[in-house]
Order: structure tokens, then sequence, then C-alpha cells
């Protein structure tokens, strides 16, 4: 049963960094001095060190996640720019 919670609470904060590293890059990207995509390398360098250096961490995998995946939309809206209409 302890086991159960510990992967429970892994789950948890994984869905949270996942969407809090998406919510922080769409608010640097829509103002602010520093772009979306400068940010989005950071946390991506940053939290693949930690990954390096500290071993499976849900924390720093949601990071990469969440912010490959702006990077990723940034990167094809650049390449396949859409009118909005």
């Amino acid at each position: 049963m302890e086991i159960e919670g510990i992967y429970l609470l892994s789950l948890v904060i994984l869905i949270i960094s996942i969407g809090v590293s998406w919510y922080v890059l769409s608010l640097a990207s829509s103002s602010g001095p520093v772009s979306g995509e400068v940010l989005s390398g950071l946390m991506l360098s940053f939290a693949g060190i930690q990954l390096w250096t500290s071993g499976p961490n849900s924390l720093f995998f949601g990071m990469i996640i969440g912010s490959g995946w702006f990077l990723l939309n940034a990167i094809s809206d650049l390449i396949l720019p859409l009118s909005a209409e």
C-alpha cells in the first residue's frame, strides 16, 4: 500500500510540473524580456543536467516534457505558419 502511494505522488508531481512548465513558458512568450524559446531551452538544459546528475526524478522529467512540448510547438509554428482566420 505504501508503494502505491509513492507512485501516485510521483504521478501527481509529474503532471503538475508539466502544467507549470507549460504555463510559465506560455506567459514568457506572450510578454517579457526573455522569449519563451530561450526560456524553454534553459529549462530543458537545467532539467537535463539535474536528471543526469541525480538520476530519475518526476519533477525534472515533467519539466523536460512540458518545456520540450512548448519548444516543439514553437518550432512547428515557425516552420509551418498558419493564418488566424
